[in-house]
């Protein structure tokens, strides 16, 4: 299964629900990248299942109706908020994710503020929007927009609405963008754009540019990119849910 900042919980295929013949219980739309709109999934329970060294109880998973896969070549998405309990580090060159469970603190039906501590003063800032974790990014140097950290992204792109703002985009028929809902009809690419997220600035030739925004969710809230696995596996990431902060500590350096 992916790994996925982009993603929530598990999600798995129908194939894999009824080889491990779990019951199919009540039913949901799912959705995604793609034109198709929203497909049909539903809810699984397991007695138990194991993560690496992680086993846990009653496990819950959602899974897709139908024959396919999930997305690509996987068999499902493991979204990185499964693991929100816990300090999540995150190395490319190794392949190793290495988790560091959080502290417990009181309850507190306020809410909590953000914290940072002495072990985070180089964390930045990010936003939240249910499982997507959303950083300020600058494109050419013109406009900030907020960007999807996706490391189940094979490319980094742009909101084809938002790209218009700071720089060209054309039409390239010979470009298939496929995700859960399907495949992307209008696929546009877009001229050299440089990146500017927390410390950092990052050249792109020829990003690829769609709508993000088809998804109800998106109606309110306008996602201006996507930040996928060729910008973020540069780096070491440490991601803390719990107090909405990512590092990214440049692996090359």
């Amino acid at each position: 299964m992916l790994f996925d900042t982009g993603a929530s919980g598990i999600l798995i295929s129908q194939s894999a629900v009824d080889k491990a013949g779990l019951s199919h219980l009540g039913s949901f739309e799912a959705r995604g990248v793609g034109d198709k709109g929203a497909r049909s999934a539903f809810i699984a329970i397991a007695d138990t299942c194991a993560i690496g060294s992680l086993k846990y109880k009653t496990c819950v998973f959602s899974a897709l109706e139908g024959k396919g896969r999930v997305a690509g070549d996987e068999d499902g998405l493991i979204g990185a908020d499964f693991f929100s309990g816990y300090l999540i580090h995150i190395d490319f060159q190794k392949r190793l994710l290495h988790l560091v469970p959080q502290p417990d603190r009181p309850p507190n039906p306020q809410g909590y503020d953000r914290v940072i501590g002495p072990d985070e003063t180089g964390f930045t800032p990010v936003f939240r929007l249910g499982h997507g974790l959303y950083i300020l990014t600058k494109v050419n140097n013109k406009n900030w927009g907020l960007f999807l950290l996706d490391t189940g992204a094979g490319v980094s792109n742009l909101d084809s609405a938002f790209a218009r703002l700071s720089t060209k985009i054309w039409g390239n028929n010979y470009i298939n963008i496929k995700g859960i809902s399907g495949s992307v009809k209008d696929v546009f690419e877009a001229d050299k754009a440089e990146l500017q997220f927390a410390r950092f600035k990052q050249d792109n030739l020829g990003l690829i540019a769609f709508n993000l925004n088809n998804t109800p969710e998106h109606q309110d809230f306008r996602m201006s990119g996507v930040l996928g696995i060729p910008v973020l596996s540069m780096f070491r990431l440490t991601i803390d849910y719990r107090n909405g902060l990512v590092n990214f500590d440049y692996a090359f350096k």
